[in-house]
């Protein structure tokens, strides 16, 4: 298993590289599960054996670029070229880990920012069943007490991965006051474990309920399958016209502006992700 994660993240050695934030999540899972794993020589054979598999692929970008495509970025064809490709030595390099100064307040902006994306996925106050709302965020309080009623180590252990797709993602990111790009797909890896809580949240409430005589158990579930139900219709209800862009046309007016005025057979070579 320690060699298939770090594979993964040898893989992931990437652009962003964001999911390096994960890294102490990992140590922690191994430090609460097996503490000896740490002095153990064939551990350490199979992490770091992992991690170089992942690694040495990405080297095949340097016979990739040397064929000399089209499209090249920096040009990385050689070992040389590769580092400066890696380093992002375009952008000023070091891997854009740029933690100090704070591009932003902290608190006020950067925590704030992903708070606010956070309250609208699981404590949404917004349409006229707001109440409602708030039912994923506390059946994701609960999942965690239940995971950590399960072992401290199972619930610690989630904990501290939520914290680093969290509290850790928005100290890596270091975002820009009004930033003209919208950060939040970057905390979906927290929106997910947390999507986890609210799973437990809502089995284990469950579970007590089944407990419980005939004549209390299957009218609370009812509410409480009504209640999750309610808060998903509530939140579409309320922002499927902010969210719906079946009338966005920016795509296909830029497609047919550009190529308007090309001659017939002629090729356009398109770069970037926007």
């Amino acid at each position: 298993w320690l060699f298939v994660l770090t594979l993964l993240f040898g893989l992931d050695f990437s652009v962003h590289r964001t999911n390096l934030i994960l890294l102490p999540a990992l140590a922690a899972w191994v430090i609460f599960r097996c503490p000896l794993t740490l002095i153990s020589g064939k551990a350490w054979l199979y992490g770091l054996s992992g991690l170089a598999a992942g690694l040495i692929v990405h080297f095949l970008i340097i016979p990739i670029a040397a064929a000399n495509p089209i499209i090249n970025g920096n040009d990385p064809s050689n070992l040389t070229r590769f580092w400066e490709y890696v380093s992002l030595k375009q952008y000023g390099g070091g891997f854009l880990v740029n933690l100090f100064p704070r591009k932003s307040p902290f608190w006020s902006n950067q925590v704030a920012d992903y708070l606010k994306a956070f309250s609208e996925n699981f404590f949404f106050t917004d349409g006229k069943f707001s109440a409602v709302g708030l039912v994923p965020g506390l059946l994701g309080l609960a999942g965690l007490v239940s995971l950590w009623r399960m072992g401290w180590k199972l619930g610690a252990g989630m904990l501290v991965m939520f914290l680093c797709a969290s509290l850790l993602m928005v100290f890596y990111l270091n975002i820009p006051a009004d930033f003209f790009r919208d950060f939040a797909r970057h905390y979906l890896p927290s929106f997910v474990i947390f999507g986890v809580f609210v799973v437990y949240g809502a089995a284990s409430l469950t579970l007590s309920l089944s407990r419980k005589r005939n004549v209390v158990r299957w009218p609370l579930t009812v509410i409480l399958v009504l209640l999750i139900g309610a808060s998903s219709i509530n939140q579409l209800w309320s922002r499927y016209a902010l969210m719906n862009n079946s009338y966005n046309r920016i795509a296909d007016e830029s497609a047919r502006n550009y190529l308007k005025g090309l001659e017939p057979n002629a090729v356009l070579i398109t770069s970037g992700d926007a």
